[in-house]
This record gives structure tokens, C-alpha cells and sequence, in this order.
């Protein structure tokens, strides 16, 4: 296993490149490849610090730690693919116009941190990615910090592009920090407070102690439960996923049915499906033609994925999704007023292998619809989805009030016992 002292470079590049601040410099050019996907949402409370309006202190208990926001923070993650293989960066983000706030962790494999001088780990990391490059960025000041025993580096650096950067860094173990507030370099002297305040909030939250084994524990008198625990969801579920090859064309297929658990309404999913071999190597990648264009909280996305003429063996497949919440463009664009009148399972006719779903659908909204698709999803006995497709309304535009018949054709002939069914289309402005 290779050490992991010169991809502290390459993390720290992929979190300046998701604030828009790459090109900071170091020695790798090319830089870490990386795949963003959604994360579960963690805890969050209202507290008076560091000021005393709206800062909010959001903890990971995954991630190990707490600061405190401004705002509730988004979450998300990005797989950067290393010379010691692929490192899941975590990210804690709240962002106001210019301004941002980030929390960040990567874990390297252990036994590439093993051997390693921490302390020498985070000054040429620090080294290779700000003091490299002084036509894009100039380190204003830096100082070596620990923190509960763990080496790290405190730093303010300014972007010829404008931006300032207040920037910690501190490596736990085998775990990596980075703890970043960003402005532009005229608010610098308005948020200079307020970003080494927002530094300050920053905590490791302790790990849970192991019990020896031989450790005798005695048993409790009493057990008191104040109150059922509430389960954490993801945000993005996966219900079902499944594949199968078509019996004309030659084509593999990945279906799946993913929940939507988050809290706004989000606008054309991105799902990609990789196809790999037995070593793991990538084969194919292919990006969902067949989604929902607007899902609101508590909503299903059905999705399918088709690699044509593929001839090289393939033996898994990740599925990556990612969203973003719906804009005011988009929100007066799409639209997603409808109910099922009726619906469904029909043999299929000559020109498909599989069953067809047939019914009506109704406008219930206020304003009238064009290209309305149906994406149905069909599931099997054992609740596995089948596959999944879609089709268009009969009629091409539906008025408030008005319905239309549909009609869907799906290719996997294997037995479905039900459905479900999801609804968008264009709004008529």
C-alpha cells in the first residue's frame, strides 16, 4: 500500500475545487477523479453561537464532530479515485451569496497512514497545495496547531481571483479535517470575526471507548426509556435495483426504485450506473434516461439505465444519484398535479416481450400540461422491482380538470404482481 502523505494534495484539491477555488496549485496536474452522491442528514439545533442570530450547531455523529453554521448546512459527498485507491470526501456546507462555510473528513486506508509522521503529513500537504503556486494564491499567515494530541495547520490565504480563504486543517488518526470559511477579499475585514469564530465552534466529538473483553459489566437495576427512537433516513433510498438483458438488441439493462427522503422538492435527478468486472476495472458507464423531472419529499424515482451492443463481461454495478433542490425557473417549468383515474396490467401486444400498463390520468391542478409522461415500475413476488418505463399521454396538452389516457411498455417479460406509477410533465405557462 502506497503512502498517503501525497494525497493530502489531492483532498484538499477536491474540496478548493468544490468551492470553486481550484487551481490552487501543487504537483498534480491531473488531480483526483470524483463522483458526488447525496448523504443522510445529520442533527442540527439552534444556538447562540458564535453569534447570537440564526448560527445553528450541526453535529455528525458519522463524522465525528460539531461546529457552528449560520444556516442548517447541505451534505453531500465526493469519491476521489487515488493512487491508494478511492477516498469518500465528506462535505458539511452552508453558502450565502459569496460566502461559504465548510466542513470536510476523508479517512485514508490505515495502513497508508501507518509508518507516517503526522506532523510532517499536514505541513507538506499544506506545502504542496497553497505555497506552490504564488500566481493564484499568497498564504497570509499560517501557524501549526494540535488539537487533543493531532497536528494541524491554522492559515489565511488570499486568490488573485479574489477570494480569501480562512483555512484549518487537522488530521485524527487516519482521518482528515478541514474546517474552511470563504469571502471575497472586500468582505474580508466585515467576516474576519465571524470566520475565525466559526473555526473556533469547530469539536471532535469522542469515540466510543472499547471494553476489554475479559471486562465484567454489571447488570443494570433499572431501565428507563423516555421515548421511542426516531429512525435516520437517507435522503436518497434504494428501494430495488435489478438488471436484466433485453431479448432483442443485446442490450443490458440496470432498474431500480429510489425513495426521495429529504425536505425540498428537487429537479431532474442525475443517476449513473458503472458497470465493473471481476478485478473491478470499469467497463461501461451510462447515465438514466428514464426519470422523473421534479420529485417532492416522500416521492419515488424510478429510473433505468441501458447499455446497447455491450460485448465485455461485466460482474457489479454502483448506482450514483444527485440532485439539487428546484430553482424559481425550473419550480414555474415543471409540473406534477395529477392523480390516477385508473390503471392497469395488461398482456403486451406483438411488438413488446413484456406486459404493458394501461389507465388515465387526471389534471388536478390549475394550470394546463404538456408532454405528461407516466414512468411506471413494475415489482415481482418478492417485492424486487422488474424493470421500469415509460410513456406519454394520448392527448397532447391536458387542461385543468381535464384527463387523458396513457399507455406504458415495458421489455422484461419475468412475472410482476404490482406497480407504481409517477406523473411530470411542462407546465403551460
Amino acid at each position: 500500500m502506497k503512502s498517503a502523505k501525497g494525497n493530502l494534495l489531492a483532498i484538499s484539491l477536491v474540496v478548493l475545487s468544490m468551492l470553486g477555488l481550484a487551481g490552487c496549485g501543487g504537483d498534480s496536474a491531473a488531480g483526483p477523479t470524483a463522483t458526488t452522491r447525496s448523504l443522510a442528514t445529520a442533527t442540527s439545533a439552534a444556538t447562540s453561537t458564535p453569534k447570537g442570530d440564526a448560527w445553528q450547531t450541526f453535529t455528525s455523529t458519522e463524522g465525528r464532530f460539531s461546529a457552528a453554521f449560520p444556516g442548517e448546512p447541505t451534505e453531500s459527498n465526493q469519491i476521489a479515485n487515488s493512487e491508494i485507491g478511492e477516498l469518500n470526501n465528506y462535505f458539511f456546507k452552508h453558502a450565502n451569496g459569496s460566502t461559504q462555510y465548510v466542513v470536510s473528513y476523508v479517512d485514508y486506508p490505515a495502513d497508508a497512514i501507518s509508518g507516517s509522521d503526522p506532523k510532517l503529513m499536514v505541513a507538506e500537504g499544506f506545502s504542496k497545495t497553497f505555497e506552490s503556486s504564488p500566481d493564484t494564491n499568497k498564504v497570509v499567515s499560517k501557524s501549526e496547531i494540535t488539537v487533543d494530541g493531532h497536528p494541524g495547520m491554522e492559515a489565511e490565504i488570499e486568490y488573485t481571483s479574489g477570494n480569501y480563504v480562512w483555512y484549518k486543517q487537522l488530521l485524527v488518526d487516519n482521518r482528515m479535517y478541514q474546517v474552511l470559511a470563504t469571502a471575497l477579499t472586500s468582505s474580508k475585514n466585515d467576516l474576519d470575526d465571524e470566520a475565525r469564530k466559526f473555526h473556533e465552534s469547530f469539536e471532535l466529538l469522542s469515540q466510543p471507548t472499547a471494553i476489554p473483553a475479559n471486562t465484567k459489566i454489571p447488570a443494570p437495576t433499572e431501565i428507563t426509556i423516555s421515548a421511542t427512537p426516531t429512525e435516520v433516513k437517507k435522503i436518497y433510498e434504494f428501494l430495488s435495483t435489478s438488471d436484466y438483458e433485453s431479448s432483442f438488441g443485446g442490450g443490458d439493462n440496470v432498474v431500480g426504485v429510489i425513495r426521495y427522503n429529504g425536505s425540498q422538492t428537487i429537479a431532474s435527478p442525475e443517476i449513473v450506473v458503472t458497470l465493473r468486472d471481476t478485478a473491478k476495472t470499469i467497463v461501461a458507464t451510462e447515465k438514466a434516461f428514464t426519470v422523473p423531472s421534479i420529485v417532492r419529499p416522500g416521492g419515488l424515482i424510478p429510473f433505468k439505465v441501458s447499455f446497447f451492443n455491450q460485448t465485455q463481461e461485466w460482474a457489479t454495478y454502483t448506482t450514483e444519484i444527485q440532485a439539487n433542490p428546484i430553482d424559481s425557473f425550473s419550480k414555474g417549468f415543471y409540473y406534477d398535479e395529477f392523480e390516477f383515474i385508473e390503471s392497469k396490467i395488461v398482456a403486451g401486444g406483438s411488438s413488446s416481450t413484456g406486459p404493458k400498463i394501461i389507465g388515465t390520468v387526471k389534471n388536478i391542478g390549475t394550470k394546463g400540461a404538456s408532454s405528461v409522461q407516466i414512468i411506471g415500475a413494475l415489482f415481482d413476488a418478492k417485492d424486487e422491482v422488474v424493470d421500469v418505463s415509460s410513456g406519454f399521454s394520448k392527448i397532447s396538452e391536458v387542461a385543468p380538470g381535464d384527463t387523458s389516457t396513457f399507455e406504458i411498455d415495458f421489455s422484461n417479460d419475468e412475472a410482476a404482481v404490482r406497480y407504481e406509477l409517477v406523473v411530470t410533465s411542462f407546465s403551460l405557462r
